[in-house]
């Protein structure tokens, strides 16, 4: 299984949250470029609770 270190921002606050993604949680990120948008629910970012 693949793992990913992730960088979220939260664009209401203007925080940003490392976050290691694993498991069935990093299957949302294959495919994803760069810069683009993922849903933090998919990751269970900090940012989303």
């Amino acid at each position: 299984m693949v793992d990913f270190k992730t960088v979220i921002n939260d664009v209401k606050t203007g925080k940003s949250y490392n976050v290691a993604v694993s498991g069935h949680h990093a299957n949302s990120l294959i495919g994803k470029g760069i810069g683009e948008v993922v849903d933090g629910i998919l990751l269970a970012s900090p940012a989303s609770s």
